[in-house]
């Protein structure tokens, strides 16, 4: 794959990903670093690439579905700001589809790192092993 640029310095290394795997216990389809104006793709399995005419399509793909970010970045302040003010933030919003699990874990302030696994696999073993450095 072609590590494309961003704007902002990585904090998911091969480190992370094979940490996330270990974590995983099984299959992950891809491990995504973003922010709300870019995201970064530190890992797509074999799998998730051959879903895909070309490294341009997948791209592309993630992109639209990267436009949707700010979904969950409103839905932060809707439960600690409106819903449930004693809570100090979110660690992690979940998503699961008839295709798999989707984790969105915020690390750094409105920085996150996007986790696909499949419709069976655990949650909070992956979120745990994500780095306490990464100031969650």
């Amino acid at each position: 794959m072609t590590d494309r640029d961003v704007s902002f310095e990585p904090i998911v290394d091969d480190e992370v990903v094979d940490t996330v795997k270990a974590a995983a216990d099984g299959a992950v389809f891809v491990v995504v670093e973003f922010t709300p104006d870019e995201f970064r793709l530190a890992y797509a399995s074999s799998a998730t690439q051959e879903m895909y005419e070309d490294e341009d399509a997948m791209y592309d793909d993630f992109e639209t579905v990267h436009e949707y970010v700010n979904l969950d970045l409103t839905e932060i302040d809707l439960f600690t700001e409106e819903l449930f003010p004693a809570a100090d933030g979110v660690r992690y919003i979940t998503t699961a589809l008839d295709i798999g699990k989707m984790i969105r874990a915020y690390v750094e302030g409105e920085r996150g790192i996007f986790v696909g696994l499949p419709t069976d696999a655990e949650v909070e073993p992956v979120v745990d092993a994500l780095p306490d450095t990464l100031d969650r």
